[in-house]
């Protein structure tokens, strides 16, 4: 993905979660070295049982560094479970257009 661009994240898991059904849900972002870098929680994405969709702007894949990032969801549900998603890896690339379009 290229930074200042404005993709749709769409992460599927595991087909027995459903995350609709999840009391609180965050997406955290990392550094190939675990240093959280910005997180997403269930107000700022759309879920459809084991399907989240995140859209992020423009500042936000300009703010990212190119290279490996790791993202992975964590759920809350009311009976106080909570599951969490294998570890993601994607990848951003430099963009020439390093700024915002308006």
């Amino acid at each position: 993905m290229f930074k200042g661009t404005t993709p749709t994240l769409v992460l599927t898991f595991d087909e027995n979660v459903d995350f609709s059904e999840a009391e609180h849900v965050v997406v955290t972002f990392a550094t190939d070295y675990h240093k959280k870098i910005t997180e997403k929680d269930e107000t700022e994405m759309t879920i459809e049982g084991n399907t989240i969709r995140i859209l992020l702007t423009q500042e936000e894949t300009l703010s990212l560094r190119a290279g490996s990032m790791l993202i992975q969801a964590n759920a809350l549900y009311s009976d106080g479970s909570r599951v969490a998603s294998n570890i993601a890896t994607i990848n951003w690339v430099n963009n020439l257009k390093n700024e915002v379009m308006t």
